[in-house]
């Protein structure tokens, strides 16, 4: 059975690759386009994600804050932003191999905060839950740019998947 740590790594560095990957997929136009001007462009998701991937770890790597450099201004060439996000996801990867059952009940405190108690194992929490929500919000524009098929969307509701599993005979008329 893989352990805590081996389930956080496996979705946290993967659902922040598929957002690179989608992120790739993007024409330039797509990547600004926003439906609303209070609606996050495809951009702003992936600086958002990449960004607190580097503070997040940051406050693993060193506790006190003050030390930390500041987050690197986003690169305008998609490209160059693409590269910067791969290389963090390379600075993840590498730190989470290295961490222990140990390191992860170390406390930290969000910007040195005092109010603010989190383990290490808080912090990677708060960046997983951060990746999936970017993703949440990333989905619905890969699906609006027609990058998962053209049809309309049709959401996989379970009850028609247990009719076709069971046969609608199973279940009596509602």
């Amino acid at each position: 059975m893989p352990s805590e740590l081996e389930i956080v790594s496996y979705n946290l560095l993967g659902n922040a690759r598929k957002i690179l990957r989608w992120a790739r997929q993007l024409t330039p136009e797509q990547l600004d386009l926003t439906y609303s001007p209070s609606a996050p462009t495809a951009r702003n998701l992936v600086i958002h994600t990449w960004q607190w991937l580097a503070c997040d770890r940051q406050h693993i790597e060193q506790p006190d804050a003050s030390q930390h450099a500041l987050i690197l201004e986003a690169p305008a060439d998609p490209e160059a932003l693409f590269a910067e996000f791969e290389a963090e996801l390379n600075r993840w990867q590498a730190l989470l191999a290295g961490l222990t059952d140990d390191k992860l009940d170390e406390v930290r405190h969000q910007f040195n905060e005092a109010d603010s108690d989190w383990s290490v194992r808080a912090v990677l929490y708060h960046m997983l839950q951060n990746i999936l929500y970017k993703l949440g919000q990333f989905s619905y524009l890969y699906y609006a740019f027609g990058l998962d098929g053209t049809a309309p969307y049709e959401a996989p509701f379970p009850n028609p998947i247990y009719k076709e599993v069971f046969g609608k005979e199973h279940y009596p008329a509602q």
